[in-house]
């Protein structure tokens, strides 16, 4: 998800001054610092992994869910995990900062804290969706910065109105629909004890749950871009998709495939800004 979070930052930074009141770098400076928010992306999300996997209780559940990862598995211990991440953090603290987001890396960074470390992931499916949905906000505001950054840190970069706008509607479509990635997780949570939508609610609830705001979001997303017919057209055909196999398909091996396939029904949405700006191609 590294890639496409980046992408969507980036976007969002092309499309300027709907979202920035001062965007002094041009197109294809923007464009040039894509590896340069990959990066802070990156540093950001390897602090949160090893965070996440290193507690006594995130270890058991990966040994059910994702025995592949590097404790479960073996490969480090997570006495040598804790010793990375103290060298870490203040490594990526200062990188992100001279790459134009030390701010956002702050938040982020708080928000690992509340995520991990407070119980955030676990205490109640509510919390744990509005953290998440809160960190890819900020995941997607701290790639703008980086691409807008121009190296002079006088240079002030604020975001519009609808800019917050659009961040409210990307952090609400995360918080309604992330309990899909639970569903495929159900045996491991549950030895976690963790407070998922699927093990409060039932699976069947919780299904209906993400069906119905997916097909909302296929529309009013495009609505608030004031999208031709064709701007529904993706996000309303992955969102029927999606739909369909978080309902009817119910296996393990599914809900793998539906979690993916999630990925790419955000990315058909946060990718509209751009779509919007080219918009008059369709014209031709």
């Amino acid at each position: 998800m590294i890639i496409p979070w980046t992408a969507t930052g980036v976007v969002d930074a092309l499309y300027g001054g709907l979202f920035l009141t001062d965007s002094s770098a041009n197109l294809l400076d923007k464009i040039q610092r894509f590896p340069q928010a990959f990066l802070w992306l990156w540093l950001n999300t390897l602090a949160f992994a090893i965070t996440n996997q290193m507690a006594a209780h995130s270890v058991t559940e990966d040994s059910i869910n994702k025995p592949w990862r590097a404790i479960p598995s073996g490969r480090i211990t997570s006495t040598q995990a804790r010793n990375l991440l103290l060298g870490l953090v203040p490594v990526v603290y200062v990188i992100n900062t001279y790459l134009g987001a030390g701010n956002t890396t702050l938040m982020a960074f708080i928000l690992n804290w509340m995520y991990n470390d407070l119980g955030g992931s676990d205490i109640h499916y509510i919390v744990r969706n509005l953290i998440n949905a809160l960190a890819m906000v900020v995941a997607s505001t701290g790639t703008t910065q980086v691409a807008i950054h121009t190296g002079d840190f006088r240079t002030s970069h604020v975001i519009t109105s609808r800019g917050y706008q659009w961040l409210a509607i990307k952090a609400a479509i995360i918080f309604t629909t992330l309990q899909v990635q639970d569903l495929r997780d159900q045996e491991g949570d549950r030895a976690r004890l963790r407070s998922t939508v699927p093990i409060v609610l039932g699976d069947e609830l919780a299904r209906w749950s993400i069906a119905v705001p997916i097909l909302l979001w296929s529309l009013l997303a495009p609505y608030f871009w004031a999208m031709r017919a064709d701007g529904y057209v993706l996000p309303v055909f992955l969102g029927l998709i999606m739909c369909g196999r978080v309902l009817f398909l119910r296996t393990v091996s599914a809900d793998q495939v539906t979690w993916r396939l999630w990925g790419l029904w955000t990315l058909s949405i946060f990718f509209l800004p751009l779509y919007k700006q080219f918009e008059f191609y369709a014209a031709w």
